[in-house]
Order: structure tokens, then C-alpha cells, then sequence
């Protein structure tokens, strides 16, 4: 069969386009949801378009538009409070549940729902590399907090994470972009191995604990055994936290508490044995499976 094109489109700028590129026929940066949706009306008239929205805030008054006019759409999405018209719904918050939406808001009474942790989209990368077992001892600890603009004070704020784990430890920071107090942080920590713009995937197999925060990362964290403790910033990631907290998968703080409290479960995460490591991995990895849903849904 003849190979689908595949359209990507954007709203804001994104730091990996180069990689988008390969696999996307077109990528195009508009100003606003606005100008994307007219550029779908226009393609919808020339192919039976499949509109797959990885996008929270898109305008449901579009969606409902697309809907009419047999537009099928596949939406992602973490809320559960507002009109739904796609066709395919996904959300991967845990403990998510269907009669958590209210019937009324669930306007496509034919769409189907594909909720919590399993469906999560993993990339190829890291099913490849998976984790295969534990180590005995507690040797590589792995921090990422993306890109941190949030953090008014990234230098102390790293510097009191890194003062917690002891100096025997690997630590691998993983950055998208090399900041200038990085250097004061290897003299804090001598065995810190900072890695700008490198692949996770090609180092979660040696991974014993992960100190991240909220988001896709957490997922493939769980997906590798690996103990997570998750640092939070906006109230849907704490939202989301909570719910996983709640089913015993993760350990959680803020960023607006870390300074002011005492941070005890934040040591004994930092002391956890290989027993209590390797009861983790062998719950939370089968959380999430590999099921290609996407890949189902549209071809």
C-alpha cells in the first residue's frame, strides 16, 4: 500500500526539528491555532485526513468544526472536564478511569477511550534499550529536569540536590543545553557526568535511581523498573504526581517546597536497597507495554 504523508504542525518552536524532519513529510510553525486549522480545512479536501492533536489547549470550537466534516481525530489530552469530539481519546494519567468523565461532556458518543499508564507512547529507543535487571549495588544515579526555566535559581537549587547523594555515586545530568554554572557543579560532585543534548535511551539500562521532572520521562522511567522520584512545578504535573503517588509508583516533591522542608523522603529514597530496587522493577515495569496504539489507530 502506498505510504501515508505525514504533516507536522506546530504553534510554538521547537528545539528538535532536525529529528521531526526525517519523519514527517512537511513541518510547518504557525502563529496560531488559527492558521493550523485553516491549513487542515485545506488538506482535508485533498486526502482523508487522520488529525492526530498532541496538544492540551487546542481549541475545542476547531475540534468540533473538524468533527463535522468527518475529520477522524485522535486526541491526547490530560483533562477530563471538557467536551470531548474526537474520535479516539487518550490520557495517560493513572488511575484515570471513564466514569470520571461526565456523560454530557462526551459529545462523539462513538469515541473511544484509551486511558491510564499502558497506552502511553514509548519511543523505539527506549523499548530497545530496556533495562534488563538491577544491580546489586546503588552506583548510577540519573538527574533531568528538561529545560528548568521555572527555577529562579538553577545553580543552588542543583547544588542542593547534588550535596544529598553521596560523592561515591555516578551522576548523570542530562541537559538540552550547556548553562554556565555547570562547571561549579563538578566541583561539588566530582563523579557528575554532564551530557548535553544526549539520548537517555542509550543510558537507562545502567540507571539505578532518577531524579526528573514531571512528564514523558517519568513514563519511561516506570516502563524500565527504575525508581523515580519527580520534581513538579505546575498543578496539573502535581495533580498527576498525587494520583501516581497514590498507587505507590513514585515518590514526588515541588520545587516551591524543596528548600523549606526537611526532604526526609527524599534521603531515603536516596538510600533505597537493592531488594526494595528490585521489588520496584519488577512491579512498575509492567505498567506500561509497548502496544504501538498510534501505530493501530492509523495505518
Amino acid at each position: 500500500s502506498k505510504k501515508k504523508d505525514r504533516y507536522f504542525f506546530t504553534v510554538e518552536k521547537t528545539n528538535y526539528s532536525h529529528e521531526i524532519k526525517k519523519i514527517y513529510n512537511k513541518v510547518k510553525i504557525f502563529k496560531n491555532y488559527k492558521e493550523a486549522f485553516i491549513e487542515c480545512l485545506s488538506l482535508s479536501k485533498l486526502y482523508n485526513l487522520i488529525l492526530v492533536l498532541d496538544v492540551y489547549d487546542f481549541p475545542n470550537k476547531y475540534i468540533k468544526k473538524f468533527n463535522k466534516i468527518g475529520i477522524k481525530i485522535i486526541q491526547f489530552d490530560n483533562k477530563i472536564n471538557k467536551k470531548i469530539y474526537c474520535d479516539y481519546y487518550i490520557n495517560f494519567s493513572p488511575l484515570i478511569k471513564k466514569k470520571d468523565f461526565k456523560i454530557e461532556n462526551i459529545i462523539n458518543k462513538n469515541c473511544k477511550f484509551f486511558l491510564g499508564p499502558r497506552y502511553y507512547l514509548l519511543r523505539k529507543s527506549i523499548v530497545n534499550n530496556r533495562k534488563k535487571n538491577v544491580n546489586r549495588s546503588l552506583k548510577n544515579i540519573m538527574i533531568c529536569f528538561g529545560g528548568s526555566n521555572y527555577l529562579k535559581d538553577k545553580k543552588n537549587f542543583m547544588i542542593s540536590i547534588l550535596s544529598k547523594i553521596e560523592r561515591s555515586n555516578n551522576v548523570y545530568l542530562f541537559s538540552k543545553k550547556k548553562f554556565n554554572y555547570f562547571s561549579d557543579l563538578q566541583k561539588k560532585h566530582l563523579n557528575l557526568k554532564i551530557l548535553i543534548n544526549k539520548d537517555i535511551a542509550n543510558y537507562i539500562d545502567r540507571i539505578d535511581l532518577s531524579i526528573i521532572s514531571g512528564g514523558s520521562l517519568v513514563f519511561e522511567c516506570i516502563y524500565n523498573g527504575i525508581p523515580v522520584y519527580v520534581m513538579n512545578i505546575s498543578d496539573n504535573q502535581i495533580k498527576i504526581s498525587k494520583k501516581w503517588k497514590e498507587s505507590k509508583i513514585i515518590e514526588f516533591f515541588s520545587s516551591r517546597n524543596f528548600f523549606s522542608s526537611s526532604n526526609k523522603n527524599f534521603f531515603n529514597f536516596l538510600k533505597l536497597s537493592y531488594f526494595q530496587r528490585k521489588k520496584i522493577f519488577d512491579k512498575n515495569r509492567f505498567l506500561i507495554s509497548n502496544n504501538l496504539l498510534l501505530e493501530k489507530l492509523i495505518f
